[in-house]
């Protein structure tokens, strides 16, 4: 399975924009390497399939000891051509009600989790997979299968931290529009308020001054859903949290008061009914 996704992703990174270069020689240098590599990187993603849980790390020693994860992991990170096969891999297996009932979801999510996050720090372009993967273990529910309440947050809160990790190298409007879509489809039945309170605290830890407009648009959509606002108009909410968010709304009221020649009219509406939705319990000066 994974040599007819290398080869799809190998058709597509050709013609991509991508920086990276880990591949650039192939078409030049030994295409029996590559072939072996892809047929190896196959018969790993098959084993794991079969496995209760594997070891994912992100400088696995290169050496007859390592497991099949961590062998796959070597494979994956020098080679882009199987990185795209690997991560297609992960967001195929984890569709589906079929692997949330499974016996081990519980224990190979976080591996998959992490299987991904350590590929997408090296291969940038699998954004896409990787916002896939993190969106259906968003998605999931404990109705499906015998996972505990508890455990399945546990997967859910990694599943917010490689959105985290997807933010901070430039895909925060994707993942917030993915995000207020999620929420605003199901509410409270995907996210319950604990982690939504979990991903607003990381997100205001990471975004960094000055905001763009699209950003602020695409935020302040977020912010506004209902689920959000009830999750944060609580005491649950730390206060230091509540201050970072008071920072920001601060920035929604500047663009509204002060440089309106900037935004349209959507955006006033937007940002004064957002305003709106937090003036009666957080401070916005």
């Amino acid at each position: 399975m994974i040599i007819a996704h290398s080869a799809i992703a190998a058709e597509n990174e050709i013609a991509s924009e991508s920086n990276e270069q880990s591949d650039e020689s192939v078409q030049s240098t030994d295409k029996v390497a590559l072939t072996r590599n892809l047929v190896d990187g196959s018969n790993l993603c098959q084993e794991l399939e079969n496995m209760v849980s594997f070891i994912v790390t992100q400088d696995a020693p290169k050496n007859a000891q390592q497991s099949p994860g961590e062998r796959l992991v070597v494979l994956a990170t020098s080679s882009s051509l199987v990185a795209h096969g690997v991560a297609m891999w992960a967001r195929n297996m984890v569709k589906g009600n079929d692997f949330v009932s499974s016996g081990t979801y519980a224990t190979v999510s976080p591996s998959i989790l992490s299987l991904v996050r350590v590929l997408y720090t090296t291969h940038k372009s699998l954004r896409d997979d990787s916002l896939e993967v993190a969106f259906s273990f968003l998605s999931h529910s404990n109705t499906d299968s015998d996972v505990s309440y508890q455990k399945l947050n546990e997967i859910k809160e990694q599943s917010l931290r490689l959105l985290l990790v997807l933010s901070v190298t430039g895909e925060a409007p994707t993942a917030l529009l993915r995000m207020t879509q999620l929420l605003e489809q199901s509410g409270s039945s995907a996210l319950d308020s604990s982690l939504i309170r979990y991903f607003v605290s990381g997100l205001l830890g990471v975004i960094q001054r000055p905001f763009s407009i699209p950003f602020m648009r695409t935020l302040a959509a977020f912010l506004k859903v209902p689920a959000c606002v009830d999750a944060l108009k609580t005491s649950y909410f730390e206060a230091r949290q509540q201050a970072k968010l008071s920072d920001v709304l601060n920035e929604f009221r500047q663009q509204v008061d002060g440089e309106k020649a900037v935004l349209n009219p959507e955006d006033i509406e937007l940002f004064r009914s957002l305003l709106s939705n937090y003036a009666t319990t957080i401070k916005i000066t």
